[in-house]
């Protein structure tokens, strides 16, 4: 109305994960003035993008979510649906077996690189196997990985139950702690009815075919 020309939208603009940018094209004559005979406006372009308010989402992880028999080399890595930068948090590689707990700061170059989408993560402590194996679990902050953008939208964050696999099982069984031989090492006056038992810190098999 007046001297102010309203663009009612039908649906709303979508800011996509990075920010849209929109163009609004005006033909030359769509408005005139109230002269008679009207004159026409020349065309008009115009252009403006959307605040970016969307932080990155997690694509792709690897080992997978779940994945077993993993090296103990492995690098961590984690895709994302956009390019990140490393924040100020904490990524915390956890043991569930051992108990021990690897906390890498984000912006630690010599355990995390960071190349647009892809965060690869190198453990300076590899990841070793437990006796039955081991499960890993990856905990990322949520200050730890942002978007690019001027607002620095933050990942949600992984959590204890998000992201874990487990390493494969390299250690060979060990005899239990206690008495783990009948009869016992240097036994004396052993029955001749006597069963001879060893007994493993973990579930073991027979191999038929070793001699």
């Amino acid at each position: 109305s007046g001297k102010v020309l309203t663009v009612d939208l039908s649906s709303a603009l979508d800011v996509g994960i990075v920010g849209y940018t929109y163009t609004v094209d005006l033909d030359a004559g769509f408005v005139t003035d109230a002269a008679s005979p009207a004159n026409d406006v020349a065309a008009i372009t115009t252009k403006f993008k959307l605040l970016d308010v969307t932080g990155p989402s997690l694509a792709s992880q690897s080992p997978a979510d779940g994945a077993t028999g993993v090296s103990s080399t492995s690098t961590i890595v984690l895709t994302f649906n956009e390019d990140v930068v490393a924040g100020a948090g904490n990524i915390e590689v956890r043991a569930v077996t051992s108990g021990v707990v690897q906390t890498i700061a984000a912006r630690d170059t010599t355990q995390v690189n960071v190349n647009g989408k892809v965060v690869t993560i190198t453990p300076l402590k590899q990841l070793p196997s437990a006796q039955s194996g081991e499960t890993y679990k990856v905990l990322v902050d949520a200050a730890a990985i942002t978007d690019v953008s001027s607002e620095l939208n933050q990942f949600a964050g992984l959590g204890a139950t998000d992201y874990s696999f487990d390493v494969a099982d390299t250690v060979a069984p060990k005899l239990a702690s206690g008495s783990p031989l009948v009869p016992a090492h240097n036994a004396v006056g052993v029955s001749l009815t006597t069963t001879v038992s060893l007994t493993f810190a973990e579930e073991v098999a027979v191999d038929v075919t070793a001699s």
